[in-house]
């Protein structure tokens, strides 16, 4: 583990002496397939500002794998989750949680309407295939897909050259048969959903209907892909911002 990663899966503290029960709050934050707990980093500093101790989900695709908890101590705990993420968040961990941060994710990956359905299966499909001889590559290409619709590279975009390619293939086949038990998350009193009007991985219906599923807030973000929590981090947290204030004086 590198030493932002040691740093992020530590928390937000600025020295030694920020230790967990020096936070009211905690956040556990899961990445989707193909990134990192470092694509979270650009929350960093907002989070801080917010008494909130930051606790980043790593699968282990670029790194060691690190699956944070939740502190006894906490009186208020947050999870945010960005796509396929929300599918590796443990459901005695979402039981835990007072509010859920749901970015442009999904129930199952395929649409239900037949036609769209059978065209979303060959795409995966072909990925798949491609995935197994040229990985680095279709990882980048899935990276700068969901960046569109923004043009600019992104530090969070980067690929490092050591990636795990067995548990990336792993995860990319199981993508087609996944489907999200709603039972623990039904039970988080409070669901905000968060959803690019641009997205090219997950469509705008597929988020609306997990946020009808779950009685969730709904809120589009416009001109924005299935990056939005790494590439509208400003917009993400003016959004937030009331929310968490309102949830820290119910708790």
């Amino acid at each position: 583990m590198d030493s932002l990663s040691h740093s992020l899966s530590n928390g937000l503290s600025e020295n030694s002496s920020h230790s967990e029960d020096n936070y009211r709050a905690e956040l556990l934050a899961y990445h989707g397939w193909g990134y990192d707990s470092k694509a979270w980093q650009g929350w960093q500093d907002w989070l801080r500002h917010q008494h909130c101790l930051f606790k980043p989900f790593d699968r282990g695709y670029c790194g060691s794998p690190i699956q944070p908890q939740f502190s006894a101590s906490s009186t208020t705990k947050l999870i945010f989750a960005h796509s396929y993420g929300l599918h590796f968040c443990p459901a005695e961990i979402l039981r835990q949680a007072n509010l859920l941060v749901i970015f442009s994710s999904f129930r199952q990956f395929h649409p239900e309407r037949a036609n769209l359905k059978k065209r979303s299966q060959q795409i995966l499909q072909q990925m798949i295939l491609q995935f197994e001889r040229q990985p680095q590559t279709v990882l980048q290409n899935f990276r700068t897909k969901c960046l569109q619709p923004l043009d600019e590279p992104d530090e969070c975009e980067r690929i490092p050259e050591l990636i795990n390619t067995e548990l990336l293939y792993q995860d990319l086949c199981l993508l087609d048969t996944c489907l999200l038990d709603l039972l623990p998350l039904q039970q988080i009193p409070q669901i905000i959903v968060l959803h690019g009007t641009q997205d090219r991985i997950v469509s705008v219906a597929t988020g609306k209907a997990l946020a009808e599923e779950l009685a969730a807030s709904y809120f589009a973000i416009e001109a924005a892909g299935h990056a939005l929590p790494f590439t509208q981090i400003t917009t993400c947290q003016a959004i937030l911002q009331p929310i968490l204030e309102a949830l820290r004086h119910e708790v």
